[in-house]
């Protein structure tokens, strides 16, 4: 019980990175199964769908990841490579965003456009 105590704690710091929330998140949720999505919802006040978008982005490729954490890809950017399954198109689109310095809404429209587009 401390450790979830201590756990939602931290999710609620402003300080944790997008991916080390998102971790935060999964551990809750999937891994500890202290409750559900929007149980945690209203514990952190921030909405289930931003949990789930959180969570999600654990599954983008390494290299995707790394330009989240390192700042030159913003969450928002990437959650629009989720839309796309193949990991390799993933990772191009990722980079090419950022070289770009796309916004989200054109990353949005990058990926709306690509031939992987699900």
């Amino acid at each position: 019980q401390t450790f979830e105590v201590a756990l939602v704690e931290n999710i609620q710091r402003e300080s944790l990175t997008p991916l080390e929330e998102a971790n935060s998140f999964k551990i809750y949720v999937i891994d500890k199964g202290w409750g559900s999505i929007a149980e945690l919802s209203s514990k952190i006040e921030k909405s289930s769908s931003y949990i789930t978008k959180r969570i999600a982005l654990l599954g983008l490729p390494s290299d995707v990841q790394e330009a989240i954490d390192n700042s030159s890809l913003k969450p928002s950017s990437a959650e629009e490579l989720l839309s796309i399954k193949d990991p390799e198109r993933q990772s191009q689109l990722g980079n090419m965003i950022v070289k770009r310095h796309f916004t989200t809404r054109n990353a949005r429209e990058l990926v709306k456009d690509d031939a992987y587009y699900c």
